[in-house]
């Protein structure tokens, strides 16, 4: 007995101070979710942008655009464009994205390869073409498709690492994201949540994200395929 109080009593010495950290974020993490899942879900269409640095005028620009191609001319529908920088401030964490991702308020995810395919491989998204998604697959190239693959957690014990073949179709893998084209969002994945409260929206609101070039230097925002209700926006 006395062996094992020394041993706590050495423990609290030498990582006291390490282990009332992660109490710390373990704890915000926890009030963090709850306060997202408080809010309404269909309170505003949601985009977890991970990674993605805008300028804030550009980041606006981008949210009124999609709202104006969601719902033209009605001025009902708020959408949200989170980005990991608003200012000087960093607004994401791994903590923030994986709380928003549990929450049921996000309806899209944009994110880099790696991120996107550890949201694809655990169920967070949506498998377009079973999804009935399909059509959003239609006339584009294998390379412009992400494929993903499920992990299997029936053989019991941690999952060390998840499987990545983005442009590889496998047996039993699917499609879960479409890569987007040119300016900052070159590189990104866009992909549809599973439990995304906007179902409506979300195919209208993929194809906006998907049409759009963001430019390098911040400054414009064009629509490259000209889809009806998706106006061009001009950011001075």
């Amino acid at each position: 007995m006395r062996n094992v109080r020394k041993k706590i009593e050495n423990l609290i010495f030498y990582h006291g101070i390490a282990i009332l950290v992660i109490c710390l974020a373990a704890a915000a993490a926890v009030f963090l979710v709850r306060d997202i899942c408080r809010q309404r879900a269909g309170e505003v269409f949601y985009v977890m942008a991970a990674g993605l640095e805008l300028e804030e005028p550009v980041r606006e620009g981008l949210q009124e655009g999609l709202a104006q191609a969601l719902a033209p001319g009605e001025g009902t529908l708020q959408c949200m464009v989170e980005t990991a920088c608003s200012g000087r401030t960093n607004m994401q964490s791994e903590a923030t994205i994986s709380a928003y991702m549990q929450s049921g308020r996000v309806d899209l995810l944009l994110a880099p390869e790696e991120v996107f395919n550890r949201y694809a491989c655990t169920g967070y998204l949506t498998e377009l073409r079973s999804g009935g998604f399909g059509g959003l697959l239609e006339g584009r190239r294998v390379q412009e498709l992400f494929y993903a693959s499920q992990v299997d957690y029936s053989q019991g014990g941690a999952v060390t690492e998840l499987p990545f073949h983005p442009h590889e179709e496998t047996d039993g893998s699917g499609v879960y994201g479409i890569y987007c084209g040119e300016g900052v969002l070159d590189g990104y994945v866009a992909g549809i949540m599973v439990n995304c409260p906007n179902k409506a929206y979300v195919k209208e609101g993929l194809q906006y994200v998907l049409s759009v070039c963001v430019a390098e230097a911040g400054s414009n925002i064009e629509n490259k395929t000209g889809i009806s209700g998706m106006q061009d926006a001009l950011i001075e």
